[in-house]
């Protein structure tokens, strides 16, 4: 079960701060804006108060600024994504999580964010493909860290193509696996050829 300590707690320790400090440093501001949103989430009757006073602040206007521009931060801003994306499997316990459960975790999320009723299955394509251009990069760059998020990223772009096809992505993963395992071909330069 969430509490706001318990979420607090965590992210202290994997960021080794202090949440309650008074100091106005970046990364403090930053940390306390990431323990705001997973509060609000994970602890739904939590109040916009019991947020500031969880942090050592008296007013809670700042907590409230602070929900309301996290989907923007999130969206815009490279390094916010990389500490959400950081916190997030240990805050939420996703190692209790197998595949399935986090499919259908994106699955809502998609839901939540009017994706699945406004996107376009061709724009949800170009999203695949943009993500994967980022992990181009990220390869070349050499940086694991980028590689994880670009590929976490295309996963949840499939998942939701998956979805707005009204395919079960296990199944898909169960045909192609069923077509390469039978499959005969060689390496060439660094890439699987199949035979023809």
């Amino acid at each position: 079960m969430y509490t706001l300590e318990n979420i607090k707690r965590t992210i202290e320790e994997k960021l080794d701060l202090d949440l309650s400090s008074p100091s106005r440093r970046e990364e403090l501001i930053i940390a306390r804006t990431m323990f705001y949103h997973f509060g609000r989430k994970l602890v739904p009757r939590a109040t916009f108060q019991a947020l500031a006073r969880a942090t050592g602040r008296k007013q809670h206007g700042s907590v409230m600024n602070s929900v309301s521009n996290f989907d923007f931060q999130l969206a815009h801003d490279r390094e916010f994504k990389k500490l959400y994306l950081y916190l997030s499997p240990f805050v939420l316990n996703t190692s209790d999580y197998d595949y399935l459960n986090l499919e259908g975790l994106v699955e809502e999320w998609a839901n939540e964010k009017g994706i699945l009723s406004k996107a376009t299955k061709e724009a949800q394509a170009l999203k695949t493909l943009e993500e994967c251009n980022e992990l181009i990069e990220a390869i070349d760059k050499n940086n694991k860290e980028e590689v994880i998020d670009a590929l976490g990223d295309i996963l949840v772009t499939i998942i939701i193509q998956a979805k707005m096809q009204d395919v079960k992505l296990i199944d898909c993963l169960s045909s192609a696996y069923n077509i390469i395992s039978k499959r005969t071909g060689s390496m060439i330069d660094g890439q699987f050829v199949k035979d023809k």
